[in-house]
């Protein structure tokens, strides 16, 4: 989640070039990073992000248009921020179920 906030506001939202770990020879290069990661460091380069990620929406207009076209057309920063919000959503329910095969418990 970390990337995936950083290149829709960064890259998408404010146009800005950047190094991500994902390459043509690696494009799994965030999870590949990730392995040698402790937990806490995941959780600790997520809290960083979400920092920068809240520094760049106060600085936004959530009418504005992004920078980078999606297909044909420039969606405008809500749009942007809802599809996180949706991204966010979905991946929390990936490490439920991960949990819940982990555990065995079903939450309500």
């Amino acid at each position: 989640m970390r990337w995936v906030e950083y290149d829709w506001l960064h890259g998408v939202a404010l146009g800005e070039d950047f190094e991500a770990p994902w390459t043509d020879a690696d494009p799994d290069g965030e999870m590949t990073q990730a392995l040698t990661m402790t937990v806490d460091e995941v959780i600790a380069a997520y809290e960083a992000q979400i920092a920068d990620s809240d520094a760049v929406i106060a600085g936004l207009d959530l009418d504005q248009s992004t920078a980078l076209p999606l297909s044909d057309s420039h969606p405008n920063v809500r749009w942007v921020l809802l599809h996180l919000l949706e991204e966010t959503a979905r991946h929390n329910g990936q490490l439920d179920l991960l949990r819940e095969r982990a555990d065995g418990s079903v939450g309500a």
